[in-house]
């Protein structure tokens, strides 16, 4: 669980410096210079601290490739749906990859329905406690937000429990990390080119105090991704897809911390009881 722990703190922490960073940058550059840097690090990292790591079969190569290229699939289903849709739409799509994953393993798996059973109910119950009784939001989209979250969640709960099959397989989760954000980097290049960008648009970014903050957000987020998979290997996707949903509410209390925004009741009982379900799920 502490994995899982750190992950989701990072995730957060990561949301932080996103909403710093789009406020003068279009996301699919920043998407694409922070994927670089993740690629890096991953790759440093693989050949630095472990041995052959990046040395696998055709086999492992092709089944890592398929859930990489679902996940980065996943992601801009997402990004197209965030043109139209919110942050709190999103978040409330995470509970269907949830439950796909759930409904997976309930029926594939030995998974124990009496010992998740409490801490999937504390966490749900926080979820929606922050959710619906933050600002009251209109929730009515265009169906084709609401297709393209539908598809976002489909394509992630495919995308875990593909890394978590290759993962049992003794499939090294840096090379799983390392070749997740290869492909997103050539998503955010493919993005880039679709979006029509120019020279300078990018040469924007890539002042030297935008980099470090970016690299900045790089190492947070391979933090984030490598922390997850090796929390994953000790559990399972239901319970890191459970443990995700505290990345909103944590958000938020960064937002206060950072951005001085408003502090509730509501967010404190939250926050609460999903830690408590994080404590039973572990």
């Amino acid at each position: 669980m502490f994995y899982l722990g750190v992950s989701v703190l990072a995730y957060a922490l990561n949301n932080v410096l996103w909403k710093r960073m789009l406020s003068s940058f279009a996301p699919s550059i920043l998407l694409t210079v922070r994927a670089f840097f993740t690629s890096v690090i991953g790759l440093l990292v693989a050949f630095s601290l472990y041995n052959n790591v990046l040395v696998v079969s055709q086999t492992d190569f092709l089944r890592s490739m398929i859930a990489s290229v679902i996940g980065a699939l996943g992601l801009f289903f997402m990004l197209s749906a965030l043109k139209q849709g919110t942050l709190k739409l999103l978040a409330l799509y995470n509970l269907f990859t949830v439950f796909i994953t759930a409904s997976f393993l309930f029926i594939f798996e030995d998974l124990d329905v009496v010992n998740y059973g409490y801490g999937s109910f504390l966490m749900l119950s926080g979820y929606f406690l922050f959710f619906f009784h933050s600002n009251k939001q209109n929730l009515k989209f265009p169906i084709a937000v609401h297709l393209k979250f539908a598809l976002m969640s489909l394509l992630f709960a495919a995308s875990g429990l593909m890394h978590w099959y290759n993962l049992l397989e003794n499939m090294h989760p840096v090379f799983v990390a390392a070749n997740q954000e290869i492909v997103v980097l050539i998503l955010g290049l493919c993005l880039v080119k679709l979006n029509g960008y120019k020279m300078i648009d990018i040469k924007k970014v890539l002042h030297f105090k935008h980099l470090r903050f970016i690299f900045l957000m790089a190492l947070v987020i391979f933090v984030a991704v490598y922390f997850g998979l090796l929390g994953m290997l000790q559990s399972n996707p239901f319970i890191l897809s459970l443990t995700s949903l505290a990345v909103p509410i944590l958000t938020f209390f960064f937002g206060v911390w950072f951005f001085r925004e408003k502090f509730t009741l509501q967010s404190i009982i939250a926050l609460t009881a999903m830690v408590t379900a994080a404590y039973l799920l572990r």
